[in-house]
């Protein structure tokens, strides 16, 4: 990047992180105003520039949904809860419109049997319920939210790569993920405005004696898989363009990972890394082998300098994860799920049993079955912790018919990102969806492994939306890397 290309973003960055400021104050001052700084921000920055701006407002409000939540009253007001479940009937409208429009997601759809996958799944779980002879409303309550994921996949897929991908649009989202995570500086630097602006509706989340770094939603988790997502694209478009800005919001969104002190986000960010090392080396075994040996020797340096830290955040994994499964909640889930596999082989206990939002609702005869009622966070008076978890609630519910096909969907994305990633001629745009697919693709794989990330859907359009577009270039009817779907 020149002399002259630095000091024309200056200007810019230095609007955004006053722009960030301001918003951050009139968050606990004036919510009405804020919201409408946010709105007018991402509306005029994105929305009239895509050619599917439905797609562009549903994404946007995802982002600003906690705000809304919050300046509404919270949970328990009637357009606080509205608000809070409004992002899956606008999902669902969004997907029912991609799905008899868009030409370019039924093509993808058909590519490299990815639909009977995706099929599959349903026919699994479905069977399972069958089997099972679960009721009605509590399974079609947990049928729509089990095809979440799949319909933010569709609805990327809808997205054109060319739009996605230009360096001009290109450059514009990633400021506008930049923004939302240098928001959290305001409230690190002035916790007085984050504890009036959560108010009485959550307590600040601290971890080690530090307030975690969340920005604007309603816990760390969220921003933690914001700021990886963050760092996935940015780092794809580095990698891609080689433009030293991509860096430095890459680097930033690892810096405000860590502050988030979430484990699994961070790992995510060090398995893109690493995958980014693998694919970039030369393909003889030696070169690949002195990459990961510097990224082992760098991970030691590291672990060493911040050996302090490093400590007490594996004794509070081992505190939070560890020990008896009869006492923590996510690791009865999983050791449960594979119980109720194999006592229900081939299938599961069917949809609104075990592990999901459904079964918590409408309080499931599975977790008594199984000894689960007594666990804290898994009772009947204190449910919150049955979905803290995603392939526990796959297995459970599905079983070994559900979980199989729901691993080929996974692998087909995993298979063509890498294989297009590990092409020597590609164009820059081909080049940035490939590994941009692939990070974010890992990085949520890492992320579910104790975190419902595909159930949330704001998580999981972070998770999905960018390999759907890139799955849609691809992908389509066996359509060469370059190859774009012509057809919206």
């Amino acid at each position: 990047m020149s002399l002259a290309t630095t000091r024309e973003s200056l200007p810019f960055l230095s609007l955004l992180v006053l722009l960030c400021a301001t918003v951050g104050a009139l968050t606990a001052v004036s919510p009405i105003v804020a919201g409408i700084l946010l709105v007018a921000l991402a509306g005029t920055l994105l929305v009239v520039r895509l050619d599917r701006p439905l797609v562009a407002v549903f994404l946007i409000f995802l982002v600003l949904q906690d705000p809304f939540r919050f300046m509404a009253g919270g949970d328990d007001t009637q357009i606080g809860y509205f608000v809070k479940r409004a992002d899956e009937a606008l999902l669902y409208v969004v997907a029912l419109w991609t799905l008899l429009t868009s030409r370019r997601t039924h093509l993808a759809l058909r590519a490299e049997g990815i639909r009977w996958a995706i099929l599959a799944c349903f026919g699994g779980i479905l069977a399972s319920s069958v089997v099972a002879r679960v009721a009605v409303v509590p399974a079609a309550m947990d049928l729509v939210l089990f095809a979440k994921p799949f319909l933010i996949f569709a609805v990327g897929c809808s997205i054109d790569p060319s739009e996605f991908a230009s360096p001009r649009r290109l450059r514009t989202i990633v400021s506008l993920m930049a923004s939302v995570i240098l928001f959290a500086l305001v409230f690190m630097l002035l916790p007085h405005l984050h504890d009036a602006y959560l108010g009485s509706f959550r307590v600040a989340d601290t971890r080690l004696g530090l307030r975690s770094a969340q920005g604007f939603f309603d816990g760390p988790g969220p921003y933690s898989w914001f700021c990886a997502t963050t760092f996935a694209v940015a780092y794809a478009a580095y990698l891609a363009f080689e433009k030293r800005a991509y860096a430095l919001v890459s680097l930033v969104a690892a810096v405000f990972t860590v502050l988030s002190w979430r484990r699994k986000s961070i790992g995510g960010i060090l398995a893109m890394i690493l995958l980014a090392v693998l694919l970039r080396s030369n393909r003889d075994g030696h070169s690949r082998r002195r990459a990961v040996a510097t990224i082992a020797i760098v991970a030691i340096l590291g672990i060493t300098l911040l050996a302090p830290l490093v400590s007490s955040l594996w004794q509070y994994t081992v505190k939070e994860y560890g020990g008896d499964p009869n006492s923590v909640a996510r690791f009865a889930l999983h050791q449960t799920s594979v119980l109720i596999a194999r006592d229900h082989f081939p299938f599961g206990a069917g949809l609104a049993s075990f592990g999901s939002h459904a079964s918590s609702v409408y309080y499931s005869e599975t977790y008594q079955q199984y000894g689960l009622s007594t666990i804290w966070g898994l009772n009947p008076e204190y449910p919150a912790f049955i979905t803290d978890t995603f392939w526990p609630m796959v297995l459970g519910e599905g079983g070994v018919v559900t979980l199989i096909p729901y691993a080929l969907f996974v692998f087909l994305l995993l298979r063509r990102f890498w294989v297009t990633a590990r092409q020597t001629d590609l164009a820059p745009a081909d080049r940035f969806l490939a590994f941009a697919g692939l990070f974010i693709l890992v990085g949520s794989l890492l992320e579910s492994t104790s975190s419902p990330i595909y159930n949330s859907t704001m998580q999981s359009a972070l998770a999905l939306v960018v390999p759907g577009i890139a799955w849609s270039c691809f992908a389509s009817l066996g359509s060469a890397p370059s190859g774009r779907p012509n057809a919206t």
